[in-house]
């Protein structure tokens, strides 16, 4: 017995799905400091002990370390009688 060809129209083809678009992730707390205004970069050397401590400030606080440079400079500044970063 011979098997008939089945007619084209009548297949069914699978329409295209719609993708939909990845959402961007949200930017860091870095990104957004440094989309807000020009940053410098500035870099200094810590003991090791300096470096634990300030990783366990920084996980304790839930601050991130920019956050916690930016309070140590400004305490710094006021010592100094400098003006204060917002």
């Amino acid at each position: 017995m011979a098997k008939t060809a089945t007619p084209l129209a009548a297949l069914r083809v699978n329409a295209p799905r719609e993708i939909a678009p990845t959402p961007e992730p949200s930017p860091s707390p870095r990104t957004r400091l440094r989309a807000d205004r020009r940053l410098k970069k500035k870099t200094f050397e810590v003991t090791p002990e300096a470096d634990r401590e300030f990783e366990i400030l920084r996980a304790e606080s839930g601050k991130t370390g920019i956050e916690l440079i930016a309070e140590a400079l400004n305490l710094l500044f006021s010592r100094y009688n400098r003006p204060q970063l917002g």
